[in-house]
């Protein structure tokens, strides 16, 4: 089974790419690797949701994945996912793909913009509906993720996010490379590791380290 690994930037899966064996050649984004003689292709897209959808659109319909994997860090809206904690993102949004109308949020499927039961999205969100199941996915704590463009919002922007979305964690790419998945009905998983609380703006008080080496070990696990 040939792996797709997409993340953000090279350093956060560094721990992973350590274990891998090149193969092929290695240059651009796309790079080729086996890992215990199982060939893995590793996708690189740069921060937030317009590279990471120009990147699976430009990867997937060349390659024959049979499993596509996300990993990066992530923030966290619930004080008992601390930092350390790796998830699974199952349901994801881009929560600020819409319209601000005197203190709430209106999404483009109430704004009459697109249609909520329109695939890839189900009831105006994208759930995973192929999922990968294995031992190692199944001990997993399941989360709803929120995909945006800007950090560190004010308190009444975090407020009407958690209110009108209800989201366990926060990241810049989970939408896109959901909707990606999706599309091309390419089985997925969307790994996370929580560094910081979402309303820590300084990145220095990250726990970026810790979550950085938990989702590199989980990594291994499912892919290994």
């Amino acid at each position: 089974m040939k792996i797709l690994l997409v993340a953000a930037t090279a350093a956060e899966i560094r721990p992973f790419l350590n274990h891998l064996v090149p193969s092929g050649e290695q240059k651009g984004r796309l790079r080729h690797f086996t890992l215990n003689k199982k060939p893995v292709d590793v996708l690189v897209t740069g921060v937030g949701i317009i590279p990471t959808a120009f990147c699976m659109g430009k990867c997937l319909p060349k390659g024959s994945y049979g499993m596509a994997v996300n990993a990066g860090i992530c923030g966290s809206y619930r004080d008992d996912l601390v930092p350390g904690t790796v998830v699974e993102v199952t349901e994801d949004f881009p929560v600020e793909l819409g319209a601000e109308e005197q203190g709430r949020f209106r999404d483009i499927f109430s704004l009459g913009l697109d249609r909520p039961g329109e695939w890839p999205f189900q009831d105006g969100k994208l759930v995973n509906m192929f999922p990968v199941l294995n031992a190692f996915t199944e001990k997993l704590i399941k989360v709803k993720g929120a995909t945006v463009q800007t950090l560190g919002r004010n308190p009444e922007q975090l407020q009407l996010i958690t209110d009108t979305f209800h989201p366990d964690i926060e990241t810049m790419e989970g939408a896109a490379f959901l909707y990606s998945c999706l599309s091309e009905r390419i089985p997925s998983i969307q790994l996370r590791a929580v560094s910081n609380p979402v309303p820590e703006r300084d990145p220095a008080k990250w726990q970026t380290g810790l979550a950085v080496s938990r989702l590199n070990e989980t990594l291994l696990e499912i892919t290994g």
